[in-house]
């Protein structure tokens, strides 16, 4: 079976090809999906020059326009998909697979540069089509005690007010070592939650997703997480779902 997969390259060697290259590979890597019974897939990278190739490019509007095609060809292969990571962590100098990286720039900086990717991505995509997927990286310009996948000033003030966005936000994987060497697995969902997440991704330990269902269980119960939030996300994710009539 592995032997008939689609092998798919590096982004930065996609980026390399033309923009209609990347959208023709991308409708059959959507397509292959699909057939095997997936109906998201949490790509494109939307991030400047990452290591290990995963960027389609260090320029904003060139990875604006191949993320974008990328993107549409998911949507027209019946997949939901998934920008990432907002607000962009080309600047990160540690594996957040492995720790916590913080990004001292000015907020100024990400919108001329990282995060324009993810405003123009936004003006550009169909409402309801696609998610935003937060990384767990620190912006101390933006809010200097928090990730950004559990930091309100980021997801609620600056993604959904200031950038317009309305639609669903999903979280990197919690256990990435930048929130699971420095949180619980039930504050890290609650507090997540109350940031203005949908959808939390904890990917690895069943154990663990036990942890944040029980946190934020328990959340609901106290008080801590009202019913209004979590109707908040569960209108996003259900317009998300009519988007493609399900």
């Amino acid at each position: 079976m592995e032997d008939q997969l689609i092998k798919v390259p590096p982004a930065e060697e996609v980026g390399k090809e033309s923009v209609e290259q990347a959208a023709s590979l991308a409708k059959q890597v959507g397509t292959e999906l699909k057939d095997l019974g997936f109906n998201i897939n949490f790509a494109p990278v939307a991030d400047l020059g990452l290591t290990y190739g995963r960027s389609f490019s260090t320029n904003p509007d060139e990875v604006v326009r191949y993320a974008s095609a990328v993107g549409k060809a998911y949507e027209e292969a019946e997949l939901w998909y998934s920008y990432k990571h907002f607000p962009g962590i080309g600047k990160t100098d540690v594996d957040l697979h492995a720790d916590t990286s913080v990004v001292p720039v000015p907020k100024e900086t990400l919108l001329n540069e990282d995060t324009k990717v993810f405003v123009d991505l936004i003006k550009q995509s169909k409402p309801n089509t696609y998610a935003i997927m937060v990384s767990h990286a620190v912006y101390p310009q933006i809010d200097p005690d928090h990730p950004s996948s559990l930091s309100k000033a980021i997801i609620t003030d600056w993604l959904r007010k200031d950038m317009g966005y309305n639609g669903v936000v999903v979280t990197d994987d919690m256990d990435m070592g930048a929130l699971a060497k420095h949180y619980t697995f039930g504050d890290m969902a609650v507090q997540s939650i109350l940031a203005g997440s949908d959808i939390l991704l904890v990917c690895h330990e069943y154990e663990h997703m036990q942890e944040a269902y029980n946190g934020l269980m328990k959340a609901v119960k106290d008080g801590r997480i009202s019913k209004e939030r979590l109707d908040e996300s569960v209108k996003r994710i259900l317009l998300m779902k009519m988007s493609r009539g399900i």
